[in-house]
């Protein structure tokens, strides 16, 4: 979430926070970031960059705080622009955007 707002940070740090504690996904983060097909900058290689001060404090605030944007039960997120796949789009509850991003419960 590196090019989102600071708000697009918090939601995204919250979907991984959300999956860690769903029996649907891994229960780690690390597990979460890293399971196949998941998260297009595991891919990319974008993970690997260096988080800018903004975005250490966003997941400091969902995993230190304890902050959620929203509900436990939203757990996808996309770029609609640029996602290569529709799924969550045709089998998800679209719950709100932000930024770049659209989330699903």
């Amino acid at each position: 979430a590196g090019g989102e707002p600071y708000e697009g940070k918090l939601a995204v740090a919250t979907v991984v926070m959300n999956r860690v504690n769903s029996s649907k996904f891994p229960n780690t983060v690390r597990g979460v970031i890293y399971q196949k097909n998941q998260f297009s900058p595991v891919a990319n290689g974008g993970l690997n960059r260096k988080a800018s001060a903004e975005t250490k404090k966003a997941v400091r605030k969902v995993v230190d705080e304890g902050y959620r944007s929203f509900s436990a039960d939203v757990v996808y997120f996309l770029n609609p622009d640029i996602a290569t796949s529709k799924w969550i789009i045709k089998n998800r509850t679209f719950v709100t955007s932000i930024g770049n991003h659209d989330f699903y419960k």
